[in-house]
């Protein structure tokens, strides 16, 4: 199993690129001055894994690339305070990925899971960084924020 982080909501949102990862095009960069830097924050549309439609039914998936730190948090926030839609539904995920070696068996691994879920609901008014901080800066998964 592997952890994953994603962002799910009624709407779209602006692709957010690191400049540590991508040129202001969108071009890939592919030397690093360090490894660090491949967990630098970025929000870029589209599902990275298959499972991720089991978990939501929110229709605009962005793969949320981030290694908790200070800093990339505070920059997330202020991402979603300036892009999400007060009174829209947008979910920010974390949760581990299932490693299954049939369908029957995946759906049985996320319906397990999904038993934990850990869920809070906020006003987008009311988000703060340590309300991030705790959904994103844990191993303990699954969990779902969700702002409107």
């Amino acid at each position: 199993m592997s952890s994953c982080l994603f962002i799910a909501c009624e709407y779209e949102l602006p692709t957010l690129y690191s400049p540590k990862l991508h040129k202001p095009d969108g071009r890939e960069i592919n030397v690093f001055q360090s490894e660090d830097d491949l967990y630098d924050l970025e929000i870029i549309p589209g599902m990275v894994f298959y499972d991720i439609p089991y978990y939501t039914k929110l229709s605009n998936i962005y793969d949320l690339n981030f290694r908790y730190t200070e800093e990339r948090c505070q920059r997330l926030y202020d991402y979603l305070i300036n892009n999400c839609k007060r009174y829209k539904k947008c979910e920010i995920w974390s949760i581990w990925l299932a490693n299954c070696a049939t369908k029957r068996s995946f759906k049985n691994d996320i319906k397990n899971e999904l038993k934990n879920l850990e869920v809070i609901s906020l006003p987008l008014n009311e988000l703060t960084v340590d309300t991030l901080k705790y959904i994103l800066d844990s191993d303990e998964t699954p969990k779902k924020l969700t702002l409107y």
